[in-house]
């Protein structure tokens, strides 16, 4: 796995240098009235190569190219204008990116290029001035390396973009602002937005992946996420919590690093959902949840509560929807003998099927003891089966208890779970075979007499 390095400097002071006097000469890329290309090298614009303290301007013209110093940079300065920069060399910004102003503009990063604004403490601005839809485009190309300085990334308008597109790993760790959106396009291996992020429009991950540490890295607390056949990936932290909607299209992955527990408090709706990973998910009590169907697989784990989250012990779980279980694991936590109020429980709308590494795990509440015939319902659904190529209508999910000693002489019996859902406390095999036979003796002795 290869690292896209998108950033050296994350200054949050930001001292940005002004731009320069009238005085300066301006480098412009062309006026109204056509889209044209330059392929060009030294000679990126007419008229040669910027000094340190002249702006470019490129209004309705593509052009290709970009190497050394500038005072600043603006693309897209009139309505109308359809202004690209593809940027392919290092270029040395003192003043602020605006990618859009009145007009549209876009400015693609290419492999092997590097931008530094205001020597990482300026700020790349798109979409400053309202118009047609401005990106600032990373990550183009099949090498996955360039490199990006700058103190923010701001998303001026609701349709400015922030658009990764690269076969390999991006990291940003500025801040992202604005009412803008960012999206993560299907080639991206990965994008990893670590910084103090307040974007308001969302993030929409299409077929790829999105990595972050807290909530802050999606932006906006409300700002809702997009998995379009997309992931998200949760890790470098112990709990995450969240409470933006999640919206799927396809079928949208949440992965968990080990040893983070991510917990869901928003909505999530759409089609289908899967749990991968080796740490574990969960939804918050008041969480709506409208899906198609869920699967827990390939190490995945989804509990219904944790003590000390989210402000209820156990969790009454409804989904309109089925759930598959495959290599991934279900946890139940039992206090009491009242579903949803003091053990988790779950509701399905259809079944639940599974195939024969499936888990369930229950954990007993510290000081509770079950007692003889208590039974707890931790699964209503229309049936419970096993499939797979090779499933047997006898295949059984494997259960784990723990901290989930029973008192002495009584044992766990989940033998019609497949049936009802349920697992019941039972005598000891070997204790109920005692009972047994003194039974059978005073019903000889009565006999006799």
């Amino acid at each position: 796995m290869r690292l896209t390095h998108l950033l050296v400097s994350a200054s949050f002071g930001i001292a940005v240098a002004g731009f320069p006097s009238a005085a300066a000469k301006v480098f412009t890329g062309g006026e109204n009235g056509g889209n044209t290309s330059w392929h060009v090298d030294t000679n990126w614009l007419p008229g040669g190569v910027p000094g340190a303290s002249d702006i470019v301007r490129i209004d309705n013209h593509e052009v290709w190219g970009g190497h050394g110093p500038m005072g600043g940079l603006t693309l897209g300065s009139n309505a109308g204008d359809n202004a690209v920069l593809h940027l392919t060399g290092d270029v040395f910004s003192s003043g602020d990116i605006i990618v859009g102003d009145g007009g549209r503009g876009e400015l693609v990063m290419h492999d092997g290029s590097l931008l530094s604004v205001g020597s990482g403490a300026g700020r790349i601005i798109v979409g400053r001035g309202p118009g047609s839809e401005d990106t600032l485009r990373i990550g183009q190309g099949d090498l996955g390396y360039q490199q990006l300085e700058a103190a923010e990334i701001h998303l001026a308008q609701p349709n400015s973009r922030l658009w990764a597109d690269s076969y390999y790993v991006l990291l940003l760790t500025m801040p992202v602002t604005g009412p803008g959106a960012v999206v993560v396009g299907e080639h991206v291996e990965e994008l990893r937005l670590l910084g103090a992020n307040t974007y308001s429009g969302g993030t929409r991950v299409e077929h790829s992946r999105v990595y972050v540490e807290r909530d802050a890295g999606l932006g906006a607390p409300s700002a809702p996420l997009h998995l379009i056949g997309g992931t998200l990936r949760i890790g470098g932290t112990d709990i995450f919590v969240t409470s933006r909607p999640l919206h799927l299209e396809g079928q949208g992955t949440l992965r968990a690093d080990a040893g983070t527990l991510g917990i869901w408090n928003g909505p999530v709706e759409g089609s289908s959902l899967r749990i991968v990973g080796e740490g574990e998910w969960m939804f918050g009590a008041a969480t709506e949840v409208v899906l198609n169907s869920i699967s827990v697989s390939t190490g995945g784990t989804l509990r219904f509560s944790q003590a000390g989250h989210d402000g209820g012990e156990y969790a009454l779980l409804d989904l309109a929807a089925g759930m598959s279980l495959s290599a991934g694991s279900l946890v139940f936590r039992i206090g009491g003998t009242e579903r949803g109020l003091k053990y988790d429980a779950l509701n399905l709308g259809t079944g639940l099927s599974f195939s024969e590494d499936a888990r369930i795990v229950v954990e007993l509440k510290e000081g509770f003891a079950p007692q003889l015939n208590d039974t707890f319902l931790l699964v209503s659904a229309e049936w419970i089966s096993s499939w797979g190529w090779d499933s047997d209508p006898t295949d059984t999910i494997s259960f784990q208890f723990e901290r989930a000693a029973l008192p002495e002489g009584l044992v766990w019996d989940t033998s019609a779970f497949k049936e009802t859902g349920t697992i019941t406390v039972i005598p000891e095999p070997r204790v109920a075979a005692v009972w047994a036979g003194l039974i059978v003796l005073v019903a000889v002795f009565l006999r006799r007499r």
